[in-house]
């Protein structure tokens, strides 16, 4: 591996550059090419983080866009410190992420792809470990793991699992959708699926994983953690929960062809939920956890 680094901190990580310009700038065909595409907007504060953790991954194989919406902070100072390294970025007024996702995913190249947001990291040697996943697993299209809930500091506040102990339909459609900054998949699967549907606000990853599913992709669980979500005060996730219900339940009567009613919804959430959970139930308690913190805060 080309990583040295995998035993730091996340803190001490995307602290600084720690890459080797050469490895990250020569391209390496011999590897898979791996497609990271990062949306953001006015994410001055987080982006530089984000972005140390994708070239501090030393991946010889690097393909890294960045789709800025039009930020007014410091965000385009911030990616044109690293532009020399970056396959193609563009600030500009945009629909929203998910058309900044599409648009990104729409340039790149990579036999392997991946999203992840501005605000949001890579843990330490993930790429070389994706890559040399997909290589044990040609018949794998979609590698997903865990990932920890991180502060605006980068303190870990809990790891979650978000799916249980191994993929399941039922538990991806009615419950708990996979954690898009630990999922990555094969361009291959990404195109015969459809891409990215642009008309989502907010659950454009899980209509994805989806539409995967439903083309008859393989997906394979790795238990371990593989990148950091952070929790602040402006984070999509934490202000739009109404959007992502209703556009859930779309993607749910769409997959099932007919309305549901709010007794079967509320029934089938609740099995997958217990499905989840007594599947892995060291998750149960660290949502609770993340919860009481919350109560803290």
């Amino acid at each position: 591996m080309n990583n040295r680094f995998e035993k730091m901190s996340i803190k001490e990580f995307v602290s600084k550059p720690l890459f080797d310009e050469i490895i990250v700038l020569k391209k390496d065909p011999s590897v898979p090419k791996i497609s990271i595409v990062t949306t953001s907007y006015n994410q001055g504060e987080f982006i530089g983080r984000t972005i140390l953790s994708v070239l501090n991954q030393n991946y010889p194989n690097l393909e890294y866009i960045i789709i800025d919406g039009g930020s007014n902070d410091n965000s385009i100072e911030i990616i044109k410190k690293y532009e020399k390294f970056l396959s193609y970025w563009v600030s500009e007024s945009d629909n929203g992420q998910s058309s900044a996702l599409k648009k990104g995913s729409d340039k790149s190249t990579g036999d392997i792809m991946a999203f992840l947001s501005s605000d949001d990291t890579y843990c330490p040697g993930v790429l070389n470990k994706i890559a040399d996943l997909f290589k044990r697993n040609p018949e794998v299209d979609v590698i997903y793991g865990a990932i920890n809930l991180v502060d605006s500091h980068d303190n870990i506040l809990v790891r979650r699992d978000m799916s249980g102990s191994r993929f399941d339909f039922s538990i991806l459609l009615f419950d708990s959708s996979l954690p898009q900054q630990a999922v990555f998949w094969r361009r291959d699967i990404y195109l015969k699926s459809g891409g990215i549907d642009s008309s989502f606000l907010f659950s454009m990853d899980k209509d994805l994983w989806v539409r995967f599913s439903l083309s008859g992709a393989k997906f394979l669980r790795v238990n371990e953690v593989l990148a950091n979500f952070r929790l602040h005060g402006s984070n999509k996730t934490l202000t739009i929960n109404d959007i992502r219900i209703k556009e859930d339940l779309l993607i749910v009567e769409r997959t099932l062809g007919r309305r549901i009613g709010p007794f079967e919804l509320w029934f089938r959430v609740l099995v997958n939920k217990t499905k989840r959970y007594l599947s892995n139930p060291l998750d149960l308690f660290r949502g609770l956890v993340l919860r009481i913190r919350r109560l803290k805060w």
